[in-house]
């Protein structure tokens, strides 16, 4: 009998601290960092001036917020992170490419 609760004992803080340990600290701040490159992005123009960054920035958030809403926050937090970086990569390039146009500051 002693043998069967140690062995429940055991089996609830393996699979109990796998399912509610591995978690981690939802990526809030890489959230709202995306969230922000991308409404960037698109106030300079980069739908039209830098459309395959923007597309990819769209895609990388996407998936980022599917993987947020399931709770899977290390992955969450790598998309954000590209989709930031491709945003703010449509961004400079909207910016440059407005310049040379001369349609913008």
């Amino acid at each position: 009998m002693k043998s069967k609760i140690t062995l429940i004992i055991a089996f609830i803080l393996l699979y109990g601290g796998f399912f509610f340990g591995c978690v981690g600290p939802a990526p809030v701040l890489e959230y709202n960092l995306a969230q922000e490159s991308l409404v960037r992005a698109k106030y300079v123009g980069a739908t039209k001036f830098a459309s395959g960054h923007w597309h990819q920035a769209n895609r990388f958030y996407d998936k980022a917020k599917k993987h947020y809403e399931n709770r899977e926050y290390s992955q969450a937090r790598n998309f954000f992170e590209k989709a930031r970086l491709s945003a703010e990569k449509a961004e400079n390039l909207s910016r440059v490419k407005k310049f040379k146009s001369g349609e913008g500051p």
